[in-house]
């Protein structure tokens, strides 16, 4: 029915005279990614279809473009990936990375994943990149870069929607590009010497041919421009996050907005330290930071996000605030979008009972969370 509402009387008409496995894949085609993912373990028959370039195709036209809240484990092989869609409003289980022993999430874009993962094989302890696509559980293992110790990876969309590029930073700063099109590394600019204190792994963003990094001990943010040579600004924080002691804040992406997100933190009696105001402030091309909103004090109180269980990601237009609740059983997530300034608490995810029964000290069920965009369309060279 809704194909049909959605393609008219004419259209219609011509539907009736297809082959009924082209109306299967037709009307498959409409559904979100999770039902899809889901579909695929009916049957065989229903799993090749899913998967075929027809279908695919069909998919990746029809299906809605807002990308995942995706919440991702370190741990692989003991807990499993859950997903947020902002389209049907639903919790699901999302595809794994392949089984290593240990997954480190490094970033997402184009419809990839950038991993760093480390396994031991027979006594030998490997770590390694690569590029995972965990819809069409196919990947790419980069090859080595010039010195073995990484600092700082991350995955970045290129020209097309077919190309992506990998961006690494090495222990003696030299900056390495992986170029999907050439399937090599090259070597990029050595990073000034002023930016030796930034934080890595995180509180990066790449906007506007500008990247942007947190300063260690929350002093600043360097604005660095992709020409050559590099050009390097440091932007001074909103002054109610400059205290890295007594404050808590996150810098994320949304879109080209370049996005702070922050607050003051307080200890409760008895209790853990919480953040008391939480506010979004937009960088603007002048370098100044703009208060854009802030956390409603009623949903604030509710939300209660600990100031070392809670951690915010750029989805789309949303700066999503995710909070884990001490006992790490319930994931709680508030939103914020930036286009029209609206909060929302969305619906919460339980853990499944089973994962009590892990011994103490439980496992960090939670390593990071990353936005992706469904891109069931690239295939990379390995299955998994």
């Amino acid at each position: 029915h809704r194909v049909g509402f959605e393609m008219g009387e004419q259209e219609d008409s011509v539907l009736c005279e297809m082959p009924e496995h082209y109306i299967m894949e037709l009307v498959l085609s409409w559904l979100p990614m999770e039902s899809v993912h889901n579909f695929c373990s009916v049957s065989k028959e229903m799993n090749d279809m899913l998967n075929s370039s027809r279908f695919v195709s069909l998919w990746a036209t029809h299906s809605n473009k807002n990308p995942f809240l995706v919440l991702c484990t370190k741990q692989p092989l003991k807990h499993c990936n859950v997903a947020y869609s902002f389209s049907t409003h639903t919790w699901f289980k999302f595809p794994k990375p392949p089984n290593t022993l240990t997954v480190y999430y490094r970033g997402s874009a184009a419809g990839l994943v950038l991993l760093e993962m480390s396994s031991n094989n027979v006594g030998i302890h490997e770590t390694g990149l690569c590029v995972c696509n965990p819809l069409t559980r196919t990947l790419l293992k980069l090859p080595p870069i010039r010195k073995p110790t990484v600092e700082m990876a991350w995955i970045v969309g290129g020209k097309d929607r077919e190309s992506y590029k990998v961006v690494a930073w090495e222990n003696d700063q030299m900056i390495q590009i992986y170029d999907s099109c050439t399937r090599s590394w090259s070597d990029g600019d050595e990073l000034p010497c002023q930016v030796f204190d930034m934080n890595l792994h995180r509180d990066m963003v790449a906007s506007k041919g500008i990247i942007f990094f947190m300063k260690g001990h929350r002093r600043g943010v360097y604005c660095i421009k992709e020409e050559a040579p590099l050009e390097v600004s440091l932007v001074q924080l909103p002054e109610a996050v400059q205290d890295e002691k007594r404050s808590w804040c996150r810098m994320v992406s949304c879109g080209s907005r370049t996005i702070l997100a922050g607050s003051p933190v307080g200890k409760i009696r008895n209790g853990p330290y919480v953040l008391k105001d939480v506010v979004i402030w937009e960088l603007g091309d002048d370098y100044s930071w703009k208060n854009i909103a802030s956390m409603p004090r009623d949903l604030l109180d509710d939300f209660r996000p600990c100031s070392f269980r809670c951690d915010c990601v750029g989805v789309g237009d949303n700066v999503c605030f995710v909070n884990q609740t001490l006992n790490q059983m319930v994931v709680e997530v508030v939103v914020c979008n930036v286009r029209d300034g609206r909060w929302e608490w969305i619906c919460s995810y339980r853990r499944p009972h089973e994962l009590n029964a892990w011994p103490e000290p439980k496992p960090d069920w939670i390593g990071e969370i990353v936005a992706f965009e469904a891109r069931p369309d690239i295939k990379l060279p390995d299955a998994y």
